[in-house]
């Protein structure tokens, strides 16, 4: 699987927590309360977790008297590392990791013995196979599962250029290569799945969970620009393009002027009764 390193994750963290739709984080949260067992813990299960934010923002809408133990799965031990080292979002919240690769089918196995799995800024990763046979293994064990910010193709950019949306297509396609699990879905992954659980008989909800980025966001708008003229180049979009257009877009953060909009969805699958 594609790796990220902490520094990126760190950087995109309060962007994250600003947009995850928290309607949809409540339908979930609320599923769990009403259907979990009583009397134990709350046992969640992170997939492609990072360094853990995903817990830290849900905790939170869970409760903090609601003893939770969370594990969280990634490929990465350096990421998991810093979740480890993180201090616990309250005081009846534990979490335990576990390094595998999601690649294998038979990571899968992981999922049985939890109340609920979550992942964020992943469906967009994988490949249709690899979700499908997800979603059939989350729907064999009966578990409610929560997406967040899986990216939906679109990207806003303030002031205009006139090739942003050429810059945008040829990073939709790099979106849409071998993530490390086949041909990626890419902007069409929370739309598969919310096709795939439907079919599995789930009760969905989703909404929109966009990264609005704004000069305070200087940072994160580079970080962001440079990664989608790097994926133009490996499309083949001509070097004398990509670099105009990334000289515009950075001259436009350094004065102040410029504003991002990345699209993202978010969504939770409820399992039959």
């Amino acid at each position: 699987m594609s790796g990220f390193s902490s520094d990126w994750l760190a950087l995109r963290r309060r962007a994250d927590r600003r947009a995850r739709n928290k309607d949809v984080m409540k339908q979930f949260c609320d599923w769990l309360l009403k259907n979990s067992p009583k009397d134990g813990p709350l046992k969640l299960i992170d997939i492609a977790a990072g360094t853990g934010s995903f817990l830290h923002d849900l905790a939170e809408h869970i409760g903090a008297e609601r003893e939770q133990k969370w594990l969280l799965v990634d490929n990465d031990s350096a990421l998991l590392n810093v979740a480890e080292k993180t201090p616990s979002p309250g005081p009846h919240t534990s979490l335990r990791t576990d390094l595998r690769e999601l690649t294998d089918p038979s990571a899968l196995d992981v999922l049985e013995g939890h109340h609920g799995v979550v992942t964020s800024a992943f469906l967009d990763l994988v490949s249709a196979y690899w979700l499908d046979s997800f979603i059939a293994r989350i729907r064999q064990l009966k578990l409610p599962f929560l997406a967040g910010l899986s990216y939906n193709g679109i990207l806003l950019s303030r002031p205009h250029h006139p090739v942003d949306r050429l810059i945008q297509r040829a990073f939709n396609q790099h979106q849409a290569t071998d993530k490390g699990f086949g041909s990626a879905l890419g902007p069409l992954g929370g739309f598969h799945a919310h096709e795939r659980l439907l079919k599995a008989g789930y009760s969905c909800f989703k909404g929109r969970s966009d990264w609005i980025c704004s000069p305070e966001d200087a940072s994160l708008q580079t970080e962001l620009l440079k990664g989608w003229a790097q994926a133009a180049r490996e499309i083949g979009v001509s070097e004398s393009v990509v670099d105009d257009w990334l000289g515009y877009r950075l001259a436009a953060v350094a004065k102040g002027h410029s504003r991002l909009q990345v699209g993202h969805v978010d969504l939770v699958g409820l399992p039959p009764a």
